[in-house]
């Protein structure tokens, strides 16, 4: 018999309410991170969590987007080219629409929205990496 298994409801219990009496009390006795507290006890620890991973997407994002875009831009020729391909084509045509098939009758209530949003990555593709819903950036010319 194990002394603690973690798929045992109680000790998951006591495992996560340990780890919210540490995360409280490093917060408590560093000097500028006493004041969230009190406000993690008025917004509860889920939407501390959520506000704190937020921050991190957002960083993250920041710092990551040259990276994506530049990604984005070299890999768009070819997702164009066979985008073109699985349109004209009749093998990768006929492959385009098992999928679809196999997609929306196989995978059972996810299938539809999984194929949505796979034909929205499509779209996107074809769109390149600049925002669709605002104004093209022109390049003024000297």
């Amino acid at each position: 018999m194990r002394l603690i298994g973690f798929r045992n409801p109680v000790w998951r219990k006591r495992a996560w309410t340990l780890a919210t009496i540490v995360l409280v009390i490093v917060l408590a006795s560093h000097p500028e991170l006493r004041l969230l507290v009190p406000f993690l006890e008025a917004i509860g620890l889920d939407v501390f969590f959520a506000l704190a991973g937020l921050q991190i997407v957002s960083a993250l994002s920041g710092a990551l987007m040259p990276v994506i875009f530049a990604v984005w831009r070299k890999s768009l020729p070819s997702l164009r080219r066979a985008h073109r391909l699985s349109l004209t084509v009749f093998p990768l045509a006929f492959l385009r629409e098992f999928a679809r098939y196999a997609v929306f009758h196989w995978l059972g209530d996810p299938g539809p929205r999984l194929w949505l949003r796979l034909h929205t990555l499509g779209r996107l593709a074809r769109l390149g990496p600049r925002p669709a819903w605002g104004p093209a950036l022109r390049q003024e010319t000297a």
